[in-house]
C-alpha cells in the first residue's frame, strides 16, 4: 500500500466514524494500518495514531479483544516517542480509553490504576476545568462507584458536572 492510499483510507475511516458508520470505518481503518506498518513501521508515531483511532472504532464497536492490544501498543508507542511521552495529552487519553475497557470487562484494579494516572495527568498537564480533564474525572467517578466508593465517586461526579 502506498502512502496516498492509506492516508486516504485514514481520513475516510474517521470521517465515517464520526458519522457512526462503524461498520464501513472498520476495513478502512485497517486498511491504514496496515499500510502505514508496510511503509512506515509498527513503531512509527503515524502507525501509532493509527493503531489507537482503530482501537477507538473498534472499542465503540463493542470489540474490546481486538481493541485492548492496539491500545497497548499504541500506548506503549506514546509513552517511548521523545515528542509526546508519558504526560503527553495524548497518551493521558489512550491511558483513559484504556482505563474504561478495562472497567467495561471488571479488571476494575489495573483500570484504577490508569484512571487515576490520567485524571492527575489531566489535570497537572492541561487544568481542573479541561474537558479531558472533566472526561477522566468522570471515568474515575465510574470506576469508584463500581469499586462501592459512592462518596467518592459522587465528589467527581459533581465536579465533573460543574466543569
Amino acid at each position: 500500500a502506498d502512502g496516498d492510499n492509506f492516508s486516504l483510507a485514514s481520513s475516510v475511516m474517521l470521517l465515517l466514524k464520526a458519522d457512526g458508520k462503524l461498520d464501513e470505518a472498520e476495513p478502512l481503518g485497517r486498511r491504514a494500518l496496515e499500510g502505514s506498518e508496510e511503509l512506515l513501521g509498527e513503531e512509527h508515531p503515524h502507525t501509532l495514531r493509527l493503531a489507537s483511532n482503530l482501537a477507538v472504532l473498534l472499542h465503540q464497536q463493542g470489540k474490546g479483544d481486538e481493541a485492548e492490544p492496539l491500545y497497548r501498543r499504541a500506548l506503549r508507542g506514546f509513552e517511548a516517542d521523545q515528542g509526546k511521552g508519558r504526560s503527553h495529552p495524548d497518551t493521558l487519553m489512550l491511558v483513559n480509553n484504556l482505563s474504561v475497557l478495562l472497567k467495561a470487562r471488571g479488571e476494575l484494579a489495573e483500570a484504577g490504576d490508569l484512571c487515576r494516572r490520567a485524571l492527575q495527568g489531566t489535570e497537572a498537564r492541561l487544568g481542573r476545568t479541561h474537558p479531558d480533564t472533566l472526561s477522566a474525572a468522570h471515568n474515575m467517578a465510574v470506576l469508584l462507584r463500581a469499586q462501592g466508593d459512592l462518596d467518592k465517586a459522587e465528589d467527581l461526579y459533581r465536579r465533573a458536572l460543574r466543569g
